[in-house]
């Protein structure tokens, strides 16, 4: 497994809340001013972008989307994420309530993802993207995702707003109880987590249309049954030096 944690990725962290302890300012404060900060500060990552579900109903999660706050870390090296250092980031707080651990009290779906591929940006355009359009799957190997994913682009190409699509397939993902143990904090059992194993990020500087988003939702049938995650997310907040593979 460590052989494929190489070159650039990212670490792409969906969450919701789990404990009646915490409120969405308070983890939204840890967040932006204790958590990304300090991750911004290691060696190996740089930039920081927090995202929002634009349908969020709790932070709690729903069935449209059980963990609607996105962060995003990108890396020219993602086996940074194998290192001393980066295990040294801290995961308990002052900040929060209760034990001060953000496991307790916040489900955190982290995975390792790769680079594969990349669209030009439209010229003129700079800074991080305000929205990103998200369509993951799961797919086995004998299911082809590169044509697919070209199609979609070629699609959202067509839409109002629209800047450049990067895609990423999956190199690694844990669960809440294994991040603790990485941490080396009690953990009870929970099952390792399934994620999309390959994921398309459409960013636009407007929020897509619904009906785009439909057409994305509808056009993943033709892969079969590969467990289709389509969502939008909203910019909320930057660190660091606000690169996002310019």
């Amino acid at each position: 497994m460590t052989d494929s944690i190489s070159g650039p990725g990212i670490l792409f962290v969906r969450s919701r809340i789990s404990s009646p302890l915490l409120s969405e300012p308070t983890f939204l404060h840890w967040y932006d001013d204790d958590h990304i900060p300090e991750v911004v500060a290691t060696s190996g990552i740089k930039s920081g972008f927090r995202y929002v579900d634009v349908n969020k109903t709790s932070p709690d999660g729903d069935d449209a989307n059980a963990t609607p706050f996105l962060a995003c870390y990108p890396m020219d090296r993602i086996e940074f994420m194998l290192s001393e250092e980066f295990k040294t980031i801290n995961v308990a707080s002052e900040m929060l309530p209760g034990s001060k651990v953000i496991y307790d009290l916040a489900h955190m779906d982290v995975r390792f993802l790769g680079l594969v591929g990349k669209t030009g940006r439209r010229e003129g355009v700079v800074g991080p993207a305000k929205f990103v359009l998200t369509c993951g799957v799961r797919l086995d190997a004998s299911q082809a995702v590169d044509g697919f994913f070209e199609r979609q682009r070629e699609e959202m190409a067509k839409a109002t707003g629209y800047l450049r699509t990067l895609s990423f397939d999956l190199r690694f993902a844990r669960s809440n109880a294994e991040s603790k143990r990485l941490k080396g904090l009690p953990a009870g059992h929970q099952p390792s987590i399934e994620p999309s194993t390959h994921l398309a990020m459409h960013e636009f500087e407007e929020r897509p249309d619904e009906e785009l988003v439909k057409t994305l939702r509808s056009s993943v049938s033709e892969l079969g049954d590969v467990q289709p995650e389509v969502l939008v997310f909203e910019l909320h907040r930057v660190h660091g030096e606000r690169k996002f593979f310019d």
